[in-house]
């Protein structure tokens, strides 16, 4: 018996661990179901055919391709994945499953032609798209939380209730994402805005974020070395960043936008758009995900400006929650913890929500989306209408449920 169990292995009958692929607006993860980490991480660098250079994130593609047909993402997609699948991870597509992270925004174009070319170019066996802010959560073994994601383009707020999404209450800056802490560097140092990794290095060992808006240290200037293809330095000459420019950049992300909000104010107005039974259990288990949370600085900050803004203005009645606000701290690190979140799911031998490539044909490409689930789905519908969740927590039964 056990030979026949080895023989069993060997010829392939045991299903292979799936594919697991975050695509981010500024880096890719991929890697295998299971695994506590991903196996590489990549630029999320698309390129449209006939239109120059690939793009330096997936936020400038998206300006790219706003105008661009299904077909020319898809020969984007086809080469990207090409080099994920064969580059980087050295798998056959036809062997593994397919999970993709995905927010709840995604372009429908931006789906719909991924789960073209993963169907019906690489052939893979079936698909499954889970919902960021619900994965993330799994690693913590939470099922209720307010998720602050700070990423490259925006800034987002996200609340997930008993394991449920409630996408009805969800809101997004981009006056609070990444991109910004570039430009303002690029700026300050007349070098160009498109040098992604320059910036994030400079990021990622000078910049921090003071603990308070008033603060009364001191911090030292540092000289950064400069490659010879950066801006019009030569090999081995280096800029010096000031106290200034560590400091500032980052606080972008706690500035006001344009309607006058501050992270921390579009935090509570997400608090104050739910039920009052659930608002204390969210304000006790925020989690962050993103890049821009690994800054130093960033979740001291958060908490002050969260127990500061939630006694003034319209946010006053918050005022009781000020002094249990708390930051729930991840041993993965909150920059790759939707993706461990999504190994998690992706190593469940059944996924209800995993989308066959018979059924992609049968429903004529069309994917379920998140706010209004395909007619023909009858099945995660009654799932949905008996999860025992108010109405008006879920902004309406039509929410998708994992």
């Amino acid at each position: 018996p056990h030979g026949a169990f080895m023989d069993f292995q060997l010829y392939g009958a045991v299903e292979k661990a799936a594919l697991v692929l975050e695509i981010g607006s500024r880096f890719t993860r991929c890697g295998f179901a299971g695994e506590c980490q991903p196996r590489h991480v990549l630029p999320t660098e698309f390129k449209l055919l006939g239109r120059g250079a690939p793009s330096p994130s997936l936020l400038s593609f998206y300006g790219q391709a706003r105008s661009s047909t299904s077909s020319e993402w898809r020969e984007a997609f086809e080469v990207f994945l090409h080099r994920v699948y064969f580059e980087c991870l050295q798998t056959n597509p036809k062997e593994r499953r397919v999970v993709v992270c995905e927010e709840i925004h995604t372009p429908g174009i931006f789906r719909e032609a991924l789960a073209y070319v993963l169907f019906e170019r690489f052939h893979i066996p079936s698909l499954a798209f889970v919902y960021i802010p619900v994965v993330s959560l799994y690693p913590l073994r939470l099922s209720s939380s307010l998720v602050v994601d700070l990423g490259f383009g925006e800034a987002r707020v996200l609340p997930v209730y008993e394991g449920v999404g409630l996408p009805h209450a969800a809101t997004g800056s981009h006056a609070h994402g990444v991109y910004n802490i570039h430009k303002l560097l690029a700026e300050q140092l007349h070098i160009d805005k498109d040098q992604r990794r320059l910036w994030d290095d400079i990021i990622t060992r000078a910049c921090f974020v003071d603990p308070s808006p008033s603060p009364s240290y001191e911090v030292p200037s540092v000289a950064y070395p400069l490659s010879s293809t950066v801006g019009q330095q030569g090999e081995g000459s280096t800029v010096t960043l000031t106290p200034d420019m560590r400091r500032s950049p980052a606080s972008v992300l706690f500035a006001e936008d344009d309607d006058g909000n501050t992270l921390a104010q579009m935090i509570l107005d997400v608090l104050l758009s739910l039920p009052h039974d659930v608002r204390g259990l969210l304000s006790r288990h925020i989690v962050l995900l993103g890049g821009g949370s690994m800054i130093p600085g960033v979740p001291v900050r958060l908490l002050d400006s969260l127990r500061h803004a939630a006694t003034k203005g319209r946010h006053a009645g918050l005022a009781p929650l000020a002094p249990h606000f708390a930051l729930v701290s991840s041993p993965f690190g909150s920059h790759k913890q939707a993706w461990i979140g999504a190994s998690i799911f992706g190593s469940v031998d059944q996924i209800p929500t995993k989308i066959t490539k018979d059924t992609y044909h049968k429903d004529m490409g069309r994917l379920p989306d998140w706010a209004s689930l395909n007619p023909s789905n009858t099945g995660n519908r009654h799932k949905i209408a008996n999860t025992g969740l108010p109405a008006s927590l879920l902004g309406g039964t039509k929410r998708y449920v994992f």
